[in-house]
Protein backbone atom coordinates (compact mmCIF):
# COMPACT_ATOMS: atom_id res chain seq x y z
CA UNK A 1 0.00 0.00 0.00
CA UNK A 2 1.24 3.44 -0.80
CA UNK A 3 0.84 6.36 1.56
CA UNK A 4 -1.09 9.36 0.33
CA UNK A 5 0.94 12.52 0.56
CA UNK A 6 -0.06 16.07 -0.11
CA UNK A 7 2.24 18.36 -1.96
CA UNK A 8 2.50 22.08 -1.62
CA UNK A 9 3.57 24.37 -4.47
CA UNK A 10 7.24 25.28 -4.44
CA UNK A 11 8.06 28.34 -2.39
CA UNK A 12 5.21 27.97 0.12
CA UNK A 13 5.46 26.87 3.71
CA UNK A 14 3.02 25.39 6.18
CA UNK A 15 2.85 28.75 7.96
CA UNK A 16 1.47 30.39 4.81
CA UNK A 17 -0.79 27.67 3.45
CA UNK A 18 -3.31 30.29 2.27
CA UNK A 19 -1.60 32.08 -0.66
CA UNK A 20 -3.54 35.38 -0.35
CA UNK A 21 -2.51 35.94 3.26
CA UNK A 22 1.20 35.48 2.68
CA UNK A 23 3.27 38.62 2.07
CA UNK A 24 4.85 38.56 -1.37
CA UNK A 25 7.96 40.27 -0.04
CA UNK A 26 9.61 41.46 3.13
CA UNK A 27 8.87 44.89 4.61
CA UNK A 28 11.46 47.48 3.70
CA UNK A 29 11.02 49.30 7.01
CA UNK A 30 8.36 50.75 9.26
CA UNK A 31 6.13 53.82 9.10
CA UNK A 32 4.25 54.97 12.20
CA UNK A 33 5.19 51.68 13.84
CA UNK A 34 3.66 49.51 11.08
CA UNK A 35 5.36 47.50 8.32
CA UNK A 36 6.14 49.39 5.12
CA UNK A 37 6.10 47.50 1.81
CA UNK A 38 7.14 48.39 -1.71
CA UNK A 39 4.51 48.29 -4.46
CA UNK A 40 3.37 44.73 -5.15
CA UNK A 41 4.98 43.09 -2.10
CA UNK A 42 2.27 43.49 0.57
CA UNK A 43 -0.23 40.68 1.25
CA UNK A 44 -2.74 40.54 -1.62
CA UNK A 45 -5.87 40.52 0.55
CA UNK A 46 -5.22 43.94 2.16
CA UNK A 47 -6.99 46.93 0.59
CA UNK A 48 -6.61 50.70 0.45
CA UNK A 49 -9.62 52.92 1.24
CA UNK A 50 -10.29 53.26 -2.49
CA UNK A 51 -10.23 49.48 -3.06
CA UNK A 52 -12.49 48.97 -0.01
CA UNK A 53 -14.98 51.46 -1.47
CA UNK A 54 -14.97 49.50 -4.74
CA UNK A 55 -16.33 46.49 -2.84
CA UNK A 56 -18.80 48.69 -0.87
CA UNK A 57 -16.76 48.74 2.38
CA UNK A 58 -15.08 51.43 4.44
CA UNK A 59 -12.74 51.24 7.43
CA UNK A 60 -14.78 50.67 10.58
CA UNK A 61 -14.76 53.46 13.20
CA UNK A 62 -11.47 53.17 15.03
CA UNK A 63 -10.02 50.63 12.59
CA UNK A 64 -6.32 51.16 12.17
CA UNK A 65 -4.29 50.25 9.08
CA UNK A 66 -2.44 46.93 9.11
CA UNK A 67 0.53 48.22 7.11
CA UNK A 68 1.58 50.83 4.57
CA UNK A 69 2.63 50.53 0.95
CA UNK A 70 4.61 52.85 -1.34
CA UNK A 71 2.70 53.22 -4.64
CA UNK A 72 4.91 52.97 -7.72
CA UNK A 73 3.43 56.15 -9.24
CA UNK A 74 4.08 58.29 -6.10
CA UNK A 75 7.27 56.95 -4.49
CA UNK A 76 7.34 59.75 -1.91
CA UNK A 77 3.87 58.90 -0.49
CA UNK A 78 2.53 56.06 1.64
CA UNK A 79 -0.91 54.41 1.34
CA UNK A 80 -2.53 52.70 4.32
CA UNK A 81 -3.75 49.12 3.82
CA UNK A 82 -6.71 47.78 5.79
CA UNK A 83 -8.10 44.34 6.64
CA UNK A 84 -11.33 43.88 4.63
CA UNK A 85 -12.73 41.41 7.18
CA UNK A 86 -12.77 44.18 9.82
CA UNK A 87 -14.25 46.86 7.52
CA UNK A 88 -17.84 48.08 7.75
CA UNK A 89 -20.32 48.12 4.86
CA UNK A 90 -21.04 51.47 3.25
CA UNK A 91 -24.63 52.48 3.96
CA UNK A 92 -26.15 54.99 1.56
CA UNK A 93 -28.35 57.63 3.09
CA UNK A 94 -31.93 58.01 1.90
CA UNK A 95 -31.08 61.55 0.76
CA UNK A 96 -28.68 60.09 -1.78
CA UNK A 97 -31.49 57.99 -3.23
CA UNK A 98 -33.83 60.98 -3.49
CA UNK A 99 -31.17 63.12 -5.16
CA UNK A 100 -30.42 60.32 -7.63
CA UNK A 101 -34.11 59.92 -8.50
CA UNK A 102 -34.51 63.70 -8.95
CA UNK A 103 -31.62 63.80 -11.41
CA UNK A 104 -32.90 60.78 -13.34
CA UNK A 105 -36.58 61.86 -13.54
CA UNK A 106 -37.81 63.62 -16.66
CA UNK A 107 -39.34 67.00 -15.66
CA UNK A 108 -41.97 66.82 -18.43
CA UNK A 109 -43.35 63.30 -18.16
CA UNK A 110 -42.07 62.19 -14.72
CA UNK A 111 -40.56 59.00 -16.14
CA UNK A 112 -37.45 57.63 -14.43
CA UNK A 113 -34.61 57.36 -16.97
Amino acid sequence: MSAITTTRPAGTSAAHAEPDTAPRGKPIGTFLGLPLYKHGTAPAYLRTKTRLAAIRLEPAPGQRPVCYVIPHYHPDEYRALYEPADAAPIIRSLGDEWAWRARRTCPRCGKLR
